[in-house]
C-alpha cells in the first residue's frame, strides 16, 4: 500500500481516512492488519514512530495524528465496524506486545514445577 509510505503523517492520515471511508467492508478486512502493522510497527516494520512525534516540532502533524487515532477517529471506527463480524479473526504475534504484558501470556521457560 503506497499510502503507508507517504512522507508526512498528515498525508498518511488524510489518505488513510479517505480509504477507510470509501472501501467496502470486505476490502477493509484485508487491509486492516496491514494498516495496523504500518502505523504501530511490529515484525519488520518500525511503524510511524509515533513516540517521536512532538507537538513542538509539528503541531499540524500531531493534531492530524491525534484525530486519526482518537477513540472516535477513523482507525478505531474501523475497528468497531470490523468487530461486528463474529467470524473475523486476525493473528497477532505475542512478541509484538510490550514485555510486561507479554509475560502475562508466556510462562517463564526455566520455572521449576515445584
Amino acid at each position: 500500500m503506497y499510502l503507508l509510505s507517504l512522507s508526512s503523517i498528515t498525508t498518511r492520515c488524510t489518505e488513510l481516512t479517505q480509504l477507510i471511508r470509501t472501501l467496502h467492508l470486505v476490502e477493509l478486512r484485508a487491509v486492516y492488519p496491514i494498516i495496523l502493522q504500518h502505523v504501530f510497527g511490529w515484525g519488520s516494520s518500525v511503524g510511524w514512530r509515533l513516540s517521536n512525534v512532538r507537538r513542538e516540532l509539528s503541531a499540524s502533524e500531531t493534531d492530524e495524528m491525534m484525530r486519526f487515532l482518537r477513540a472516535d477517529g477513523p482507525l478505531v471506527e474501523l475497528s468497531y465496524r470490523l468487530m461486528g463480524d463474529p467470524n473475523l479473526m486476525y493473528d497477532f504475534p505475542i512478541a509484538a506486545l510490550p514485555v510486561s504484558f507479554n509475560q502475562c501470556f508466556v510462562p517463564p521457560c526455566n520455572q521449576d514445577e515445584g
